[in-house]
């Protein structure tokens, strides 16, 4: 498995999301609103027009009991419009938590953490008063 997700690819997403993968019906919540299968393929869709060159590293993975947790780096240059962000050209990268719980052989329920405001500090829109620098961190 871990060799299927060092390959991952945003557009591999959009090919899992079909339902093959996923328990029926397929629902989602995005910052506490439904969030449906068309919501998701065009979220995939920004991210991959914002980040073409999104590459996913898997930093670490592990399986607990029906779970699959995995901890990775996002990489990619912001070469279009994000979240109402105008292309900047900066490389960009941020951590990501994901945690999969499995049900007879397909993901039932997903948890999955990204610092989106450490991106958008990296693209010069969050002052740096607002966010913790990691030698900041204690």
């Amino acid at each position: 498995m871990r060799s299927v997700w060092r390959r991952l690819t945003i557009a591999w997403l959009t090919i899992m999301a079909t339902y093959r993968n996923f328990k029926r019906p397929f629902r989602l919540t995005f910052n506490g609103a439904p969030f449906g299968y068309e919501q998701l393929v065009q979220l995939i869709r920004t991210f991959r027009e914002a980040f073409p060159d999104l590459h996913l590293t898997i930093e670490e993975q592990m399986v607990a009991s029906h779970h699959v947790i995995t901890r990775g780096t996002f990489r990619g240059t912001h070469h279009g419009a994000w979240f109402g962000v105008a292309p900047t050209g900066k490389r960009v990268t941020w951590p990501a938590i994901a945690i999969d719980r499995i049900a007879q052989g397909k993901v039932v329920e997903m948890w999955h953490v990204a610092d989106v405001l450490g991106v958008l500090h990296q693209l010069g829109t969050v002052p740096s008063d607002l966010v913790i620098q990691e030698e900041d961190a204690g």
